[in-house]
């Protein structure tokens, strides 16, 4: 399809939508995380290595979301990026969400609560996915369709590597931006501290135990 047709899908609008629906996703999540507790004792190495896990992968997704708006940075609707961590899987800025959200639910010291957050967020971040894979197609045709077929959707795949001829055209406004919205995550890790004194202290009911 011709690169200047008139695009089908409004992209701005499946972002708004998909912003919105995580800020309703992460309301339920924190209502969910003070009604329930892991049923590992608390301060016990179990739960001790899921809640460092679940920091690592929140490590992850920051660093991993920055390094992909190095590359995708001012360009989602206008250029089709096929480098870098692009080149590994065609939504890697997603994969690394999931990554994070599966670390806001570890720690809570479950491994129930880290899956299902972050099926949740791969269900949302999926019909997400299909909306702004339509929108490519139209936007880029053959060249898209060849890109879909060369790499998968959403797991990295390491053999695939394919670093960017020249330099990168650096946007600071939009890696800034990317960095501070990725590190908002890291306030949970206070308030899940706070959910676990809490629980343990009693002065928060616990509805529901999770392993």
């Amino acid at each position: 399809m011709n690169a200047n047709a008139p695009f089908p899908i409004d992209i701005r609008l499946v972002q708004i939508i998909r912003k919105f629906a995580l800020l309703v996703i992460l309301v339920v999540g924190i209502i969910f995380a003070i009604l329930t507790d892991s049923n590992w004792p608390a301060h016990s190495a179990a739960r001790e290595t899921i809640e460092i896990s679940g920091l690592l992968l929140i490590v992850g997704c920051i660093v991993g979301r920055i390094y992909c708006t190095l590359y995708i940075g001012g360009k989602k609707a206008t250029e089709l990026v096929t480098t870098g961590p692009y080149s590994l899987c065609r939504n890697p800025l997603y994969f690394f969400s999931i990554m994070g959200a599966v670390g806001i639910g570890a720690q809570q010291g479950s491994i129930t609560l880290a899956v299902s957050t972050g099926l949740v967020i791969y269900c949302l971040f999926l019909l997400v996915i299909f909306k702004e894979e339509s929108f490519l197609e139209n936007r880029f045709g053959r060249k898209f369709a060849a890109y879909k077929n060369r790499v998968p959707r959403l797991l990295p795949q390491l053999s695939l590597w394919k670093e960017v001829d020249g330099p990168i055209n650096l946007h600071p406004s939009l890696v800034r931006t990317t960095a501070l919205d990725a590190c908002i995550i890291l306030l949970w890790l206070p308030i899940a501290e706070l959910l676990e004194h809490l629980h343990a202290a009693g002065a928060l009911p616990v509805m529901f135990e999770l392993p």
